[in-house]
């Protein structure tokens, strides 16, 4: 897999993490805030797990794709041989 396989996979990820953690997730809350009581709302619970779950997530992708854009960048320098070694 290549790095601009790899940086399209992390891009897609992101998109369908922050379409869930901004449309879907927010109108699910919502929902199970209708049903009452949030002490003993399952649901409630489960949406709030999901929705901290796709927080980090998104935050640990987001950190891999800048990286990984960091070390395919222009400004990245490269070394071939270990700078004490001698070229053979």
């Amino acid at each position: 897999m290549s790095s601009t396989d790899i940086v399209k996979k992390l891009q897609e990820e992101i998109k369908t993490l922050e379409y869930e953690l901004n449309f879907e997730l927010p109108k699910e809350l919502q929902r199970a805030r209708a049903l009452g009581d949030l002490s003993e709302n399952a649901e409630f619970h489960m949406a709030k797990q999901r929705q901290d779950y796709v927080g980090a997530r998104l935050g640990q992708l987001k950190k891999r794709l800048q990286f990984q854009q960091y070390t395919q960048g222009p400004n990245c320098l490269r070394v071939k041989s270990h700078p004490l070694r001698p070229r053979s």
